[in-house]
C-alpha cells in the first residue's frame, strides 16, 4: 500500500480515508479546525494524477518517498465543493443535483488544476441546461476559463434571447462587474442585426 498524502483546506473538521479494498470513503471527526483529506497515494495516482497534469506533477516528485505530512492546498473550494471534486475524481461521475449546485466552482477548479475530463463534463452540463437565467453565469465562466465553444454558444443564446436577459436584475449587476463582456454582447447583437439585414430576414 502506498504512502498517504493529505489535501488540506481550512474549512471544516472532517477526515476522509479512501479504502482500496472496500472501495469506500470513511469519514471521521478531527479536533483541528481544518478539513484534511487523507488519501492513499495509489488512489491519488489512479484518480487525480491520471486526469490532471498539475496533480500529476505534484505527486511525481519522489512520490513514494515523500513524508505523509506533505499537503496539496485547494483554498478556493469550500467543504461541499471539495467533496464533489473528490467524488468526481474517484468515480468519474457526479449526481445531477451536486453537479447543478457546484458546476461553476468545479469548472473553475478543473481549469485551474488542468482536469480536462471534469472540464468537459461540466461544459456538457452547462450547454445542456443553458437558459435565460444562467446564460450570463455561463458566459462569465467561459470567459474566465477561455472556453471558446462555451462562450460562443452563450453569446449566441443571449443575443437570441436579448430581451429576457438584458431586462433582468442579474444583467444590471453583471455589466459593472464584466464591462468587457457587456461590450461583446452589444457587438454580437449588432452583428446579428447586420447579418439579418444582409440576408433579408
Amino acid at each position: 500500500m502506498g504512502i498517504a498524502r493529505k489535501v488540506l483546506l481550512p474549512i471544516n473538521c472532517l477526515e476522509y480515508t479512501f479504502d482500496l479494498v472496500s472501495n469506500a470513503c470513511r469519514k471521521s471527526i478531527l479536533k483541528q479546525s481544518c478539513l484534511v483529506i487523507n488519501c492513499v497515494l495509489v488512489v491519488l495516482v489512479n484518480a487525480q494524477a491520471a486526469r490532471s497534469e498539475i496533480f500529476k506533477n505534484m505527486l511525481d516528485s519522489d512520490a513514494y518517498k515523500a513524508p505523509a505530512s506533505d499537503t496539496i492546498m485547494l483554498p478556493e473550494l469550500n467543504h461541499q465543493e471539495l467533496e464533489s471534486l473528490l467524488e468526481f475524481l474517484y468515480s468519474g461521475n457526479l449526481p445531477s443535483e451536486k453537479l447543478e449546485k457546484h458546476v461553476y466552482s468545479l469548472t473553475l477548479a478543473a481549469d485551474k488544476y488542468d482536469i480536462p475530463y471534469l472540464l468537459k463534463f461540466c461544459e456538457r452540463h452547462m450547454l445542456r441546461f443553458l437558459n435565460s437565467s444562467n446564460a450570463l453565469d455561463v458566459l462569465e465562466i467561459s470567459d474566465t476559463c477561455s472556453n471558446k465553444t462555451l462562450k460562443e454558444t452563450a453569446l449566441n443564446f443571449i443575443v437570441k434571447n436579448m430581451e429576457d436577459v438584458v431586462f433582468s436584475t442579474k444583467y444590471e449587476a453583471f455589466v459593472p462587474e464584466n464591462p468587457h463582456l457587456a461590450v461583446q454582447i452589444t457587438r454580437a447583437l449588432l452583428m446579428d442585426v447586420k447579418n439579418r439585414r444582409n440576408s433579408g430576414v
